[in-house]
Protein backbone atom coordinates (compact mmCIF):
# COMPACT_ATOMS: atom_id res chain seq x y z
CA UNK A 1 0.00 0.00 0.00
CA UNK A 2 1.33 3.19 -0.63
CA UNK A 3 1.76 5.87 1.68
CA UNK A 4 -0.18 9.20 2.24
CA UNK A 5 1.31 11.93 0.38
CA UNK A 6 0.18 15.47 -0.02
CA UNK A 7 1.49 18.56 -2.45
CA UNK A 8 3.05 21.67 -0.80
CA UNK A 9 0.40 22.94 -2.49
CA UNK A 10 -2.70 21.24 -0.91
CA UNK A 11 -1.23 22.00 2.57
CA UNK A 12 -0.93 25.66 1.82
CA UNK A 13 -4.86 25.09 0.51
CA UNK A 14 -5.82 23.76 3.73
CA UNK A 15 -3.87 26.60 5.45
CA UNK A 16 -5.94 28.96 3.71
CA UNK A 17 -9.22 27.19 4.94
CA UNK A 18 -7.89 27.04 8.56
CA UNK A 19 -7.03 31.11 8.27
CA UNK A 20 -10.17 31.57 6.54
CA UNK A 21 -8.46 33.03 3.49
CA UNK A 22 -9.42 31.26 0.48
CA UNK A 23 -10.29 33.98 -2.12
CA UNK A 24 -7.87 36.78 0.08
CA UNK A 25 -5.46 37.91 -1.73
CA UNK A 26 -3.60 39.39 0.97
CA UNK A 27 -0.77 37.17 1.17
CA UNK A 28 0.76 36.15 -1.65
CA UNK A 29 1.16 32.87 -3.04
CA UNK A 30 5.03 33.16 -2.05
CA UNK A 31 4.42 33.76 1.54
CA UNK A 32 1.60 30.79 1.62
CA UNK A 33 4.57 28.64 0.74
CA UNK A 34 7.06 30.31 3.09
CA UNK A 35 5.00 29.40 5.84
CA UNK A 36 4.21 25.94 5.06
CA UNK A 37 7.64 25.54 4.51
CA UNK A 38 8.67 26.65 7.72
CA UNK A 39 5.73 24.82 9.39
CA UNK A 40 6.70 21.32 7.64
CA UNK A 41 10.58 22.13 9.87
CA UNK A 42 8.91 22.73 12.88
CA UNK A 43 7.06 19.72 12.46
CA UNK A 44 9.75 17.34 11.11
CA UNK A 45 12.41 18.30 14.27
CA UNK A 46 9.36 18.22 17.15
CA UNK A 47 8.47 14.65 15.44
CA UNK A 48 12.51 13.70 15.59
CA UNK A 49 13.01 14.82 19.08
CA UNK A 50 10.36 13.29 20.15
CA UNK A 51 11.74 10.02 19.23
CA UNK A 52 9.11 9.40 16.45
CA UNK A 53 11.59 9.54 13.30
CA UNK A 54 10.38 9.20 10.32
CA UNK A 55 13.11 9.24 7.80
CA UNK A 56 16.60 7.33 9.86
CA UNK A 57 19.85 6.52 7.27
CA UNK A 58 22.88 4.74 8.62
CA UNK A 59 26.30 5.66 6.99
CA UNK A 60 30.28 3.86 7.57
CA UNK A 61 33.26 6.05 8.05
CA UNK A 62 35.92 3.63 7.15
CA UNK A 63 39.87 5.42 7.71
CA UNK A 64 42.45 5.75 5.58
CA UNK A 65 45.30 6.40 8.73
CA UNK A 66 45.50 10.62 7.79
CA UNK A 67 41.92 11.66 7.14
CA UNK A 68 40.57 13.30 10.16
CA UNK A 69 36.90 15.06 8.94
CA UNK A 70 34.52 12.96 7.24
CA UNK A 71 31.99 14.28 4.82
CA UNK A 72 27.95 13.21 5.55
CA UNK A 73 25.77 12.09 3.13
CA UNK A 74 23.83 14.88 1.02
CA UNK A 75 20.54 14.23 3.36
CA UNK A 76 22.31 14.29 7.06
CA UNK A 77 20.13 16.03 9.70
CA UNK A 78 21.58 14.98 12.90
CA UNK A 79 23.53 12.23 14.96
CA UNK A 80 21.25 9.36 16.37
CA UNK A 81 24.27 7.20 17.97
CA UNK A 82 27.94 6.31 16.26
CA UNK A 83 29.42 2.64 16.76
CA UNK A 84 32.58 0.98 16.28
CA UNK A 85 33.23 -2.89 16.60
CA UNK A 86 36.17 -4.31 17.89
CA UNK A 87 36.83 -8.09 18.27
CA UNK A 88 32.80 -9.25 19.76
CA UNK A 89 32.06 -5.89 21.41
CA UNK A 90 30.36 -2.76 20.20
CA UNK A 91 31.11 0.45 21.76
CA UNK A 92 29.14 3.43 21.27
CA UNK A 93 31.22 6.40 20.97
CA UNK A 94 31.22 9.67 23.44
CA UNK A 95 30.06 12.80 21.69
CA UNK A 96 32.36 16.13 22.45
CA UNK A 97 31.89 19.75 21.08
CA UNK A 98 33.69 22.49 20.18
CA UNK A 99 34.50 23.32 23.82
CA UNK A 100 35.83 20.03 24.61
CA UNK A 101 38.31 19.75 22.29
CA UNK A 102 41.29 20.92 23.90
CA UNK A 103 40.82 17.66 25.76
CA UNK A 104 39.89 15.10 22.94
CA UNK A 105 41.51 16.40 19.92
CA UNK A 106 45.04 15.20 20.81
CA UNK A 107 43.37 11.68 22.11
CA UNK A 108 45.71 9.05 21.22
CA UNK A 109 46.30 5.36 22.49
CA UNK A 110 42.71 4.80 23.68
CA UNK A 111 40.08 1.69 23.42
CA UNK A 112 37.54 3.71 21.80
CA UNK A 113 37.10 6.92 19.30
CA UNK A 114 35.22 10.30 20.02
CA UNK A 115 33.83 12.05 17.45
CA UNK A 116 32.22 15.74 17.21
CA UNK A 117 29.50 17.55 14.12
CA UNK A 118 31.85 20.36 12.43
CA UNK A 119 29.82 22.71 11.02
CA UNK A 120 30.38 26.02 8.32
CA UNK A 121 27.97 28.02 6.63
CA UNK A 122 27.50 26.64 2.81
CA UNK A 123 29.53 23.89 3.40
CA UNK A 124 28.53 20.34 3.93
CA UNK A 125 28.76 18.95 7.46
CA UNK A 126 31.48 17.07 8.56
CA UNK A 127 32.55 14.23 11.64
CA UNK A 128 35.79 14.67 13.07
CA UNK A 129 36.84 11.19 14.84
CA UNK A 130 40.06 10.94 16.99
CA UNK A 131 42.26 9.63 17.38
CA UNK A 132 42.33 9.18 14.01
CA UNK A 133 41.13 6.51 12.26
CA UNK A 134 43.52 3.64 10.75
CA UNK A 135 42.81 2.09 7.20
CA UNK A 136 41.57 -1.00 9.61
CA UNK A 137 38.75 0.89 11.67
CA UNK A 138 35.30 1.60 10.49
CA UNK A 139 32.37 3.45 12.44
CA UNK A 140 28.97 3.33 11.66
CA UNK A 141 26.61 6.37 12.19
CA UNK A 142 22.82 6.34 12.48
CA UNK A 143 21.53 9.00 11.40
CA UNK A 144 18.23 11.61 10.83
CA UNK A 145 17.70 12.44 7.23
CA UNK A 146 16.76 16.01 6.64
CA UNK A 147 13.31 16.72 5.35
CA UNK A 148 12.73 17.32 1.98
CA UNK A 149 13.19 20.90 0.32
CA UNK A 150 10.03 22.48 -0.53
CA UNK A 151 10.22 24.76 -3.86
CA UNK A 152 7.36 24.42 -5.11
CA UNK A 153 3.49 23.83 -5.14
CA UNK A 154 3.87 20.60 -6.89
CA UNK A 155 6.94 19.47 -4.38
CA UNK A 156 5.76 16.23 -2.56
CA UNK A 157 5.77 16.00 1.16
CA UNK A 158 5.09 12.27 2.71
CA UNK A 159 2.26 12.32 5.80
CA UNK A 160 3.75 11.78 8.72
CA UNK A 161 0.46 9.70 10.15
CA UNK A 162 -1.70 12.50 9.92
CA UNK A 163 0.69 14.93 12.11
CA UNK A 164 1.09 17.78 9.05
CA UNK A 165 -2.05 19.27 10.03
CA UNK A 166 0.53 20.78 12.60
CA UNK A 167 2.40 22.27 9.55
CA UNK A 168 -0.76 23.64 8.31
CA UNK A 169 -1.54 25.21 12.05
CA UNK A 170 1.31 27.12 11.79
CA UNK A 171 1.00 28.43 8.16
CA UNK A 172 -2.58 29.38 9.21
CA UNK A 173 -1.22 31.54 12.66
CA UNK A 174 1.34 33.13 10.41
CA UNK A 175 -0.96 34.02 8.01
CA UNK A 176 -3.40 35.29 10.67
CA UNK A 177 -0.76 37.60 12.64
CA UNK A 178 -0.11 39.39 9.44
CA UNK A 179 -3.85 39.74 8.48
CA UNK A 180 -4.34 40.93 12.18
CA UNK A 181 -6.74 38.86 13.01
CA UNK A 182 -7.74 36.44 16.18
CA UNK A 183 -5.46 33.48 15.90
CA UNK A 184 -6.14 32.49 19.75
CA UNK A 185 -8.02 29.30 18.60
CA UNK A 186 -5.73 28.19 15.82
CA UNK A 187 -3.18 28.62 18.76
CA UNK A 188 -5.29 26.57 21.31
CA UNK A 189 -5.31 23.77 18.37
CA UNK A 190 -1.87 23.80 17.84
CA UNK A 191 -1.32 22.98 21.40
CA UNK A 192 -3.51 20.66 21.82
CA UNK A 193 -2.09 19.20 18.32
CA UNK A 194 1.48 19.16 20.02
CA UNK A 195 0.34 17.38 23.02
CA UNK A 196 -0.80 14.61 21.26
CA UNK A 197 2.48 13.86 19.59
CA UNK A 198 4.22 13.82 23.60
CA UNK A 199 1.15 11.62 24.02
CA UNK A 200 1.39 9.39 21.44
CA UNK A 201 5.20 9.35 22.08
CA UNK A 202 4.68 8.45 25.67
CA UNK A 203 2.08 5.31 24.69
CA UNK A 204 4.79 4.17 22.74
CA UNK A 205 7.58 4.44 25.44
CA UNK A 206 9.60 6.61 22.95
CA UNK A 207 12.67 8.98 24.38
CA UNK A 208 13.29 11.87 22.64
CA UNK A 209 16.67 11.69 20.54
CA UNK A 210 19.67 13.70 21.98
CA UNK A 211 20.29 14.79 18.27
CA UNK A 212 23.69 16.40 17.26
CA UNK A 213 21.68 18.83 14.22
CA UNK A 214 24.23 19.90 11.20
CA UNK A 215 22.23 23.36 12.10
CA UNK A 216 23.75 24.39 15.30
CA UNK A 217 26.49 21.19 16.13
CA UNK A 218 24.89 21.51 19.55
CA UNK A 219 23.07 18.49 21.21
CA UNK A 220 19.17 18.84 21.55
CA UNK A 221 17.43 17.59 24.96
CA UNK A 222 14.15 19.18 25.78
CA UNK A 223 12.10 19.32 22.32
CA UNK A 224 9.32 20.06 24.48
CA UNK A 225 10.44 23.76 25.34
CA UNK A 226 11.95 24.24 22.00
CA UNK A 227 10.30 26.82 20.11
Amino acid sequence: MAAESYTAGELVTMAKRLADMVNSKFISDEEWLDYIRKGVKKLYHLLIRSGMSYNESTFAITGDGSTVDHLTPDDFLGVIVATETRGSDTITLRQFHARDRARYENRVNVYSHVFRVRTSAGESSKIRVRPTLSAAETITVDYIQSTAIIDETTDVILSWDGWERIAVLHAAIQAGIKENSSVDALRHELEQETLQIREAADLQSMEPYELTLRESGETFYDWWNAS
